[in-house]
């Protein structure tokens, strides 16, 4: 790998959980951002103080869940980096649209949506809002799945964050 192959690569970060960020040049992307304390937490809560959450180009939420679409999360990463879209499944877009205002994309699967550099493409993912329901992806001939994974293009890669699923085709 040479110096400018290397300082184009996605730099990945771990926040814990689901939590990842996602970088490349100037385009930075935070996947499931759990960054509030819960009591139904599996790890620490990460320091958000030691966290460089500037210069996102977007905020991704796989679904609804708390520890996917933690409005304080949402709430950090905007105060530090204002302009950052909010990419969530379509049928939660209205709602998170009403909590945080502009900026609140729909994502629907198979629809790309352009991040700065990157090309982020939502594919469903198998997953349920009750643990007592049974597992699917919601989606019907009049709505949209409302449980994602994200396929994201970037720096010359390409990464598959599955958000909450089990195998399916």
């Amino acid at each position: 790998v040479t110096d400018s192959a290397a300082s184009t690569r996605p730099l990945l970060t771990w926040l814990g959980q689901a939590g990842v960020i996602i970088e490349a040049g100037d385009t930075r992307l935070v996947i499931d951002p759990f960054l509030s304390p819960h009591p139904k937490r599996t790890l620490p809560v990460p320091d958000i103080a030691l966290l460089d959450l500037a210069r996102m180009a977007a905020v991704l939420c796989t679904h609804e869940h708390d520890d996917h679409l933690d409005p304080g999360s949402i709430r950090a990463v905007r105060a530090s980096s204002p302009d950052a879209a909010i990419v969530v499944p379509a049928p939660l877009a209205d709602e998170v649209r009403a909590s945080f205002g502009r900026d609140v994309v729909g994502a629907v699967p198979g629809e790309p949506i352009s991040i700065g550099d990157a090309v982020v493409t939502p594919v469903p993912a198998w997953h349920a809002v009750n643990t007592d329901e049974p597992i699917g992806d919601w989606a019907t001939e009049t709505s949209t799945a409302r449980f994602l994974g994200y396929i994201v293009a970037l720096g010359g890669e390409v990464l598959f964050h599955s958000g909450d699923t089990v195998r399916s085709p």
